[in-house]
């Protein structure tokens, strides 16, 4: 029973750190990134959430296929 107790908390531990790798992913990394893209973009500030996560997603899903392409051909 005590090994049931301390399997159940560590399984709401280890949600709820994943629950917090995701936002931290999704709102700092792909918000962040999306925020001062659009920021540029455009003269008035951004304030929808989801264009600026969607900004971001294609930031990086753009670097990563740019860094990759460039890996590919540089190595031969």
């Amino acid at each position: 029973m005590p090994g049931e107790i301390i399997g159940e908390g560590l399984a709401a531990l280890l949600r709820w750190l994943l629950q917090q790798l995701a936002w931290f992913v999704l709102e700092i990394v792909l918000g962040g990134t999306g925020y001062l893209i659009l920021r540029l973009l455009r003269s008035r500030r951004a304030e929808d959430g989801h264009a600026c996560v969607l900004a971001g997603l294609v930031f990086w899903v753009a670097t990563g296929f740019s860094v990759g392409w460039w890996l590919r051909r540089s190595t031969g």
